[in-house]
């Protein structure tokens, strides 16, 4: 897998730290989806680019972020993950790595210094 994943330690409620990722990602369009055995944000269906997904996961004070881009071989056919620092695909990441920095922004409000 090429996964990108990030952890920071957060002095602050999850909760609210998951209501805030929410917002921004469902203003975004993304949508809380169940895929395969993972709850993921989603958006994308493969036709001109494949899906991005954000997965985050809470464990005492760190939240960990993932995320992770699919192409497909055919439409709705995928075998694999984009790196997000690879430069393959690299006209349809902009938007992607402009949310994952954003993220981390929001993520970085909430962390321990």
């Amino acid at each position: 897998m090429t996964r990108y994943v990030k952890d920071f330690q957060v002095n602050t409620d999850v909760q609210m730290i998951h209501s805030t990722i929410s917002q921004y990602l469902q203003k975004e369009g993304y949508e809380y989806i169940e895929y395969g055995e993972e709850n993921v944000f989603k958006k994308g269906r493969g036709l001109m680019s494949g899906p991005t997904f954000f997965k985050f996961s809470y464990s005492g004070n760190i939240v960990r972020m993932e995320t992770w881009m699919k192409f497909a071989f055919l439409p709705g056919i995928y075998i694999g993950e984009f790196s997000v620092k690879s430069f393959v695909g690299a006209a349809v990441k902009g938007p992607w790595k402009k949310r994952i920095s954003t993220l981390e922004d929001i993520l970085l409000r909430y962390s321990i210094r």
